[in-house]
């Protein structure tokens, strides 16, 4: 079998001009009391293929392949734009690259990664673009999208008809992540975006209209910008009770609200620092509480050439919308230090809940970067799990790269990849 897919693979890529660099890799992860998994990946140019072999329990054996084209696309894919945001539509902050690629199905290429497969047609001009989408896995599903480019503006539209799969019986009364079982879903979603000098703003609107069950929608507003003195980035994005996702499934996240503001650099110095909110569904009853994350981060970045310095600082509190439960209060601060030779890096992060005593995590890094080899060694410690070590180098003349870990579990994993040069 793999060596017939092998033959394939080197008649297809062969056929095709050269591009990016094609590359042989594998990993695998192995532990006592666990099963063995085994990734083997083959790529070059505009061809990818991928098995993966699976003795662990619930994790099923895949062959993925991808191919492109002129004029169509099949294999394994992955959804951009507003394909991604018809399945989570409150999922995504400020400056998600989301809100700023183009929409459609493109050819995935990531190693050993089950990801959605079918076929796109597409045809691209000037100022539009048009695809049908024709998907089989992981449930039938079948679309069309066209974008529009008047100056400086945009418009990306998207219909799609999907058939997901029944879904397996729970074992509660109440499903935090509720499904219709077998029934059709239509969706359609559209995207205008502007450009007004340093000012960009755009706005996405979408439905669902399910067969059985009550139609949603869901809407986000996004803005930015960009000057010389700062740059300002905003969304709002939130789904109604009722919306499902083409999946079937009841996005968990419901309301994001966020901002972030960046102070280019002053001299050796840039700030960026923002805040955020989420809210979760946790049950599909009104009369039940939500879950509710607010974050806030600053990052601040000292450039003296030929070292760089970068230091995070984090907070995010969980709490629940109706004041029960506990409050879940976390800290992050992370410092890395760059130099011509390599770098050091340090993490940290302290979890507490209520009154409990507190939970630590840190991670210490040093890589080093030659002529020929270049070597990263991390250690993490984990007040729940342990110690953990890896190793993680590249081979420069041979292009080889591998990396290794352990833990205290006894879990051992290990990756190969052979890359040719390009």
């Amino acid at each position: 079998m793999l060596r017939r897919i092998t033959l394939l693979f080197f008649l297809f890529s062969s056929a095709l001009p050269a591009a990016a660099a094609p590359f042989f890799g594998f990993t695998g992860e192995y532990g006592p009391g666990k099963k063995a998994v085994h990734t083997f990946t083959l790529a070059e140019d505009d061809v990818m293929l991928a098995l993966l072999h699976s003795s662990k329990e619930g994790l099923p054996r895949y062959a993925a392949f991808a191919f492109t084209f002129p004029g169509i696309r099949f294999g394994s894919m992955t959804r951009q734009g507003l394909l991604k945001e018809l399945e989570l539509p409150a999922g995504y902050g400020q400056g998600s690259s989301v809100f700023t690629e183009p929409t459609g199905c493109f050819a995935d290429y990531t190693p050993g990664k089950a990801a959605p497969q079918g076929a796109v047609f597409y045809r691209e001009e000037d100022r539009r673009t048009d695809q049908l989408l024709l998907m089989l896995r992981p449930y039938p599903q079948m679309g069309s999208i066209s974008g529009l480019t008047f100056g400086a503006l945009s418009v990306q539209a998207a219909g799609l008809y999907s058939r997901p799969e029944k879904a397996e019986p729970q074992d509660s009364w109440f499903s935090c992540n509720p499904r219709v079982l077998s029934q059709g879903l239509f969706h359609g979603a559209l995207e205008t975006r502007g450009t007004f000098g340093p000012l960009t703003l755009a706005t996405a609107a979408g439905f669902c209209l399910p067969r059985y069950s009550r139609q949603g929608f869901f809407l986000r507003f996004s803005g930015e910008y960009s000057s010389d003195l700062l740059k300002a980035e905003a969304a709002a994005a939130g789904c109604s009770e009722t919306y499902l996702a083409p999946s079937g499934e009841a996005p968990d996240k419901v309301f994001r609200l966020g901002a972030r503001v960046t102070i280019p650099e002053t001299g050796r110095l840039k700030t960026v620092a923002g805040a955020a909110r989420e809210v979760k569904r946790l049950s599909l009853l009104p009369d039940l509480q939500q879950g509710v994350t607010d974050q806030a981060e600053a990052s601040l970045i000292l450039d003296l050439p030929p070292w760089k310095s970068v230091f995070f600082f984090g907070r995010r509190i969980d709490w629940m919308s109706d004041g029960s439960g506990g409050i879940t209060d976390t800290l992050r601060m992370d410092l890395k230090i760059s130099f011509p030779a390599g770098s050091l890096a340090g993490e940290l992060r302290v979890r507490k809940v209520d009154a409990t005593e507190p939970a630590l995590r840190g991670k210490l890094e040093a890589s080093f970067t030659g002529d020929k080899l270049s070597l990263a060694l991390s250690l993490v410690h984990d007040s729940d799990e342990g110690f953990s070590l890896g190793l993680r180098g590249s081979f420069k003349g041979s292009s080889c790269r591998f990396t290794a870990g352990g833990d205290t579990q006894g879990t051992v994993r290990a990756a190969f990849r052979l890359e040719e040069k390009g």
